[in-house]
Formats: structure tokens, sequence, C-alpha cells
């Protein structure tokens, strides 16, 4: 995991991320909205580095706002390739440049000309037969959850035999959701993507 702490993005911050989402959100309870969205995540192998949910009730009437924000991270184990030049191509440019020399300098024109078949050797070998590295190393998934939208008291009726209408306050946010990995992997945000389409559909299935 990354030693340094992270923060919590803005919103044109996280729009820039890998990977971003939105959803215009409607509660009664944002903290159990959070808890809920913490508790998937974790589900999901992230460690929760941040989850806070302030609501500031207005001195003035019945409104509040509402900033809350979650910061997750998962340390990925990823297989990356990467090629290497071959071997055989590297010796018979070696071989090739020596011949080269030697043919040009000397005036040698049979070990000239063994030189340049010795260049285009290395030039076919190096083209068409590929050294490939398979490595797995560490990569940090980062996601960040933040809501910010308004509190107020409305009206709710509850069903019985008399139908009771009382007071309840629901609270109306945009959620934003977005990831980021630290290295540009194609395997990391696969990986990331995945993860939050999963968080999409979760937010999109909370039921109170």
């Amino acid at each position: 995991m990354t030693s340094e702490k992270l923060r919590m993005l803005s919103l044109a911050e996280m729009q820039k991320c890998k990977v971003y989402f939105r959803r215009d959100i409607k509660t009664t309870n944002p903290r159990k909205l959070f808890r809920y969205l913490a508790n998937t995540l974790s589900e999901m192998g992230y460690i929760i580095s941040y989850n806070t949910v302030n609501i500031q009730k207005d001195p003035i009437g019945d409104i509040g706002a509402v900033d809350a924000g979650i910061i997750a991270e998962k340390e990925e184990k990823i297989e990356v390739e990467r090629e290497k030049l071959n071997p055989v191509a590297s010796l018979l440019a070696l071989l090739g440049f020596s011949f080269l020399v030697v043919g040009l300098f000397g005036s040698n024109f049979p070990t000239f000309i063994l030189g340049i078949a010795a260049m285009g050797g290395a030039i076919y070998v190096f083209l068409n037969f590929k050294v490939v590295e398979r490595k797995v190393i560490s990569c940090d998934i980062n996601i960040y959850v933040k809501g910010v939208g308004e509190a107020y008291r409305g009206k709710h009726t509850e069903e019985s035999k008399l139908s009771i209408e009382r007071d309840q306050v629901v609270t109306e946010m945009s959620l934003n959701l977005a990831g980021d990995v630290l290295l540009n992997y194609e395997n990391a945000i696969r990986t990331l993507r995945t993860d939050m389409n999963l968080l999409l559909e979760k937010v999109d299935a909370f039921t109170e």
C-alpha cells in the first residue's frame, strides 16, 4: 500500500480519475448509506482509510448540509509483460558490426558481406522472435466516494388502519464514485472497472 496518506479528492479531481460515476440519491439516513458502502468495499477486499459523514444543520429553518466521504484502498497483484531484446539478435548484431568494421578497414570484401548478412539476421530475429518477460507486481487501487447534498424535514405517511402523517428527515445528495490506479497497467485498470461496476450495482440496489 502507498505510505502516503490519501486525501479526499475534490469533485473536479474525481471526474479526472480512470473511472467515474454519479448518482442522485434520496435517503432518510445518510450514515446508514455510507456504512453500507464501506461494508461493501470491505467485502471486496478494500481497506477503509477514511469514512466520514458530516451533517451541518442550518441555524435558520429545517435544512441541513450533508458532506460525506469514503476512501478505500486495495493492493492488487497483477502480471505484467515486458519485451526484452532477443539475445540471439544481440549476438548477431555484435558479430555483424565487428565483421563490418574488419571488412571495411581491412578491405576484406567477403568479411564485409558476412557482416551485412549478420546484421540482416539480427534484424530478422529481432522482428520475428520476441522475448517476453513476465513478472508479478503490486499495484495500488484507490476508490473515492463523495456525497454532497441537503437534509430537510418532510412528511411521511405510515401505513396502518389509520394513516398517520409524521415528520421525517430526508436527504437528497449527489453521490460521486471515482476510482484510480497508481500504475497505469491495463490489468489493474480492468480490476478497477470491475470493482467500480459492482459498487455501482450495490448503490442502485440499496434499500432502507
